[in-house]
């Protein structure tokens, strides 16, 4: 499954939720294009930093989630 169908999953077009206010709206190709470039962006930027943080601390062993908190945290994202 591609970014895009997984982001048009969580755009709502098929909310089954009973006693739900908001108004569900489907994403148009445009927005989840940008979604997309968001995300394509996010994953260059860590893949990156991941490999930044090999060169400064090689012995270093930290695994994905936990690694994942730091470059968000580092970032201020």
């Amino acid at each position: 499954m591609t970014l895009k169908e997984k982001f048009d999953i969580i755009s709502c077009k098929d909310c089954d939720m009973p006693y739900c206010d908001i108004k569900c709206t489907i994403l148009s190709d445009t927005e989840l294009d940008r979604i997309e470039k968001i995300a394509d962006e996010f994953a260059i930027g860590f893949a990156e930093w991941l490999i930044e943080k090999e060169r400064e601390y090689p012995n270093r062993i930290i695994r994905g989630k936990q690694l994942l908190e730091i470059y968000k945290k580092e970032k201020g994202l």
